[in-house]
């Protein structure tokens, strides 16, 4: 049954629109807030325009709580031919001798130049409006642009902190790293401070946004899902290319952050690659709906065709 609720704080009064849901005989208030000190006109109206929102955050939270979490990422089955694993052998010695040969000051040009365009991607494909050559101004000269929110600003300069951080980290993929990267990432930018470098909460049930599959509910078990996903990670028998993708579409799946994850989990993604002497990755914004629709077909078992498109990335940027 839908009703009224009113809280009073001070001399004002709240008004909310709640339900509470019984689940296994766990009570739950589900609310939406309406306004402060409004009149029975105003309230009535209220109502009415909010009833389907309240309608919605009751679907999607019991949805989250009767949905039981599987993860079909197999760790253990190929996803690259063996002709593409040689391909990727061979661009890993070509990458090394280009490096070696290639002048400092050119190198250092590139990396800015990448740099520049994977903060302004991977911002771009979580909703930042800051265009790339906005990215540029804000990177090398210091210029910050006026009709953009200091929230976008900071993603854009935390993300190269991040990257920076990933450049140099020569320890271990724990739960540390992870934490750091997300603290780095997050910085100035989530409405509560302590979820920075925090993996979810009792409580902070999220959804992904397009995906018919739901994350596991905020809690203890979100540290003990990414120590698993860590855990095939490091004992997998496949090739670095391959395990870096299962890594990066399980960690996705298990989603441990309030909000950053699709970062985190990119910046993870080529520190993977550094790490093993391979160049980094670009993740076109453009690309990002054909991306999050591969994401979809490996959380369904299948991560072949994310495979093939993560492949020909890598090819196209650093194959010829």
């Amino acid at each position: 049954m839908v009703y009224t609720e009113i809280q009073k704080r001070g001399k004002k009064k709240y008004f909310y629109l709640a339900h509470t849901i019984n689940l296994d005989s766990k009570y739950k208030k589900i609310r939406v807030f309406l306004g402060v000190d409004l009149d029975k006109t105003k309230l009535e109206y209220l109502i009415t325009k909010k009833k389907k929102l309240l309608e919605t955050k009751i679907k999607l939270f019991e949805k989250l709580e009767r949905e039981t979490f599987e993860m079909n990422i197999d760790f253990s089955k190929n996803i690259l031919s063996s002709k593409q694993i040689e391909k990727i052998v061979a661009l890993k010695e070509k990458y090394k001798e280009k490096i070696k040969l290639t002048d400092k000051d050119v190198l250092k040009k590139v990396r800015e130049s990448f740099l520049i365009k994977f903060t302004y991607n991977t911002n771009k494909a979580e909703g930042n409006t800051i265009s790339l050559k906005e990215t540029e101004l804000i990177l090398n000269k210091g210029i910050v642009p006026k009709s953009h929110s200091l929230r976008e600003v900071y993603e854009i300069e935390n993300t190269v902190k991040a990257y920076e951080y990933i450049e140099t980290y020569k320890g271990e993929l724990d739960h540390k790293f992870i934490l750091m990267l997300h603290e780095l990432v997050t910085k100035n930018t989530l409405e509560n401070p302590k979820n920075e470098g925090k993996y979810r909460k009792k409580g902070q049930n999220v959804a992904m946004m397009g995906s018919k599959f739901y994350p596991p509910k905020g809690g203890r078990q979100i540290k003990q899902l990414i120590q698993e996903v860590i855990d095939k990670y490091n004992k997998s028998k496949l090739s670095l290319f391959e395990k870096t993708i299962l890594f990066h579409s399980a960690f996705i799946l298990v989603h441990p952050f309030i909000d950053g994850n699709g970062r985190v989990s990119r910046l993870i993604f080529n520190w993977m690659l550094i790490q093993n002497n391979l160049p980094p990755v670009d993740f076109p914004s453009e690309d990002h709906i054909e991306f999050t629709d591969l994401m979809e077909v490996s959380r369904e078992g299948d991560s072949i065709p994310l495979t093939e498109f993560l492949f020909e990335r890598l090819m196209n940027l650093y194959g010829h």
